[in-house]
């Protein structure tokens, strides 16, 4: 049996006691959180010891706003694309969006007419994007 002390391993950025792991190939102990500090305050996409590529170092807050900045923009597109879409339908002739003074807004953004038109607009933008997007990797 060996005479030396068991030596907890150690974060190498804050040097307090860790259990975690770098998620590269040292695998050097570094907690998560004073890792995702470091590599944001200096840019860091590598190891400052072996070098390699970080593998994706996961942040609950980050992920979290992610999710909620998706749904306010699909829910922004949904309104906003409804009343767009409306609006065209109405322009062609192809709707008679006429909503009565005491019809709520929710009535009229959870009505089927309204999902149409934003669907409708949500395609055309999207086919409009595609096209757009193909047109740019065919010139660069």
């Amino acid at each position: 049996m060996s005479s030396e002390p068991f030596i907890p391993p150690t974060c190498y950025i804050c040097l307090e006691e860790c259990d975690t792991t770098s998620p590269c190939k040292c695998e050097t102990p570094v907690h998560r959180k004073c890792l995702w500090q470091y590599n944001r305050k200096s840019g860091a996409e590598k190891c400052t010891i072996c070098r390699e590529e970080f593998k994706q170092v996961f942040n609950p807050c980050l992920c979290i706003a992610r999710i909620i900045l998706t749904l306010l923009f699909i829910c922004g597109f949904y309104i906003i694309g409804g009343f767009l879409g409306e609006l065209m339908w109405a322009m062609v002739g192809m709707c008679d969006c006429k909503h009565s003074e005491s019809t709520s807004f929710f009535d009229i953004i959870f009505s089927q007419s309204f999902a149409v038109c934003s669907l409708s607009v949500f395609a055309i933008v999207g086919i409009c994007w595609l096209y757009c997007w193909r047109v740019q990797r065919y010139y660069s």
